[in-house]
């Protein structure tokens, strides 16, 4: 047995930050399931709980061809992400990659810091277990909100401001 993988993160209060578990077998697997757990800090007693995390699979599309991408031809295309249901995914064929992807919303309330916690991923056949250790480190920087009130712009893509200052002679005038 090698080392216990690991994803570190790091964001601001307010952000949200992602990564991925890629879990592939030789065997068909079943009923896979992955679970988060509450980060805990290493500096004080605080944490960030398990329901600030979002788990989704990564979902295929069967497609004759894929044109964007040619010579890719047919086949299985990554596209949605779809929740993860209360059983686990039912089948991952075997030799295929199932990714999973992990979204940590870092709660406003948060205090900077380093937090560490854990990914449990399971499959009821073949019986498999595995984890993935997960540090996050929360800066000391807040991303206002729009209810802040500290944002203002000036954007405009209408007739001729656009035209006048994004243009070059191989798009218009």
């Amino acid at each position: 047995a090698g080392a216990t993988p690991s994803m570190n993160l790091a964001g601001q209060v307010g952000e949200c930050e992602s990564g991925q578990v890629w879990l592939r077998s030789d065997a068909e697997m079943e009923n896979l399931t992955a679970a988060v757990s509450r980060l805990e800090s290493t500096e004080a007693l605080l944490a960030i709980e398990a329901e600030a995390w979002e788990v989704y699979q990564q979902g295929y599309v069967a497609c004759r061809t894929a044109p964007p991408y040619t010579p890719s031809g047919g086949g299985y295309h990554p596209d949605p992400l779809l929740e993860i249901p209360a059983g686990g995914i039912a089948r991952v064929p075997p030799g295929h990659a199932q990714p999973i992807f992990l979204t940590l919303c870092i709660p406003r309330d948060t205090k900077p810091g380093t937090y560490i916690g854990r990914v449990s991923l399971s499959a009821l056949r073949p019986e498999f277990s595995a984890s993935v250790n997960v540090t996050v480190e929360v800066w000391d920087i807040v991303i206002p909100t729009l209810r802040d009130g500290v944002f203002e712009g000036t954007w405009t893509f209408g007739e001729p401001n656009f035209t006048r200052e994004c243009s070059n002679d191989r798009l218009g005038s």
